[in-house]
């Protein structure tokens, strides 16, 4: 598990590793996602919460609660790309969503080389 804030990863061909995201509350509307990857085809990436979090166990959630979230990345074929993650709030992520009464929430950009 990398660090909340990491905006570098290294990764081989068919490694996975996580980026964490702290922790978010989705029983509010909060979400957090991948809205693109710029060049497509590097990287499988994906937004994963709860138990799907490395380290973290069923029993560590309790219903309401926050829970901890986490992009993994999987590497696919050699190169660099860009993933662009966004927080919406109570509505689907994508481009230009609401962020809610707390917004705007700057992207995450995260750059990815895969070997």
């Amino acid at each position: 598990m990398l660090p909340e804030g990491a905006r570098t990863v290294d990764l081989d061909v068919g490694e996975t590793v996580q980026v964490s995201f702290g922790e978010f509350s989705p029983g509010v509307g909060d979400d957090w996602g991948v809205v693109r990857e710029e060049p497509e085809g590097v990287v499988d990436a994906t937004m994963v919460a709860g138990s799907d979090v490395a380290g973290v166990d069923d029993a560590d959630e309790a219903p309401g609660s926050s829970t901890p979230l986490a992009l993994e990345l999987t590497g696919e074929a050699a190169g660099t790309t860009t993933v662009h993650t966004l927080y919406c709030y109570r509505t689907a992520v994508e481009e230009d969503c609401d962020q809610g009464p707390g917004g705007p929430v700057e992207p995450r950009l995260i750059t990815v080389t895969v070997r």
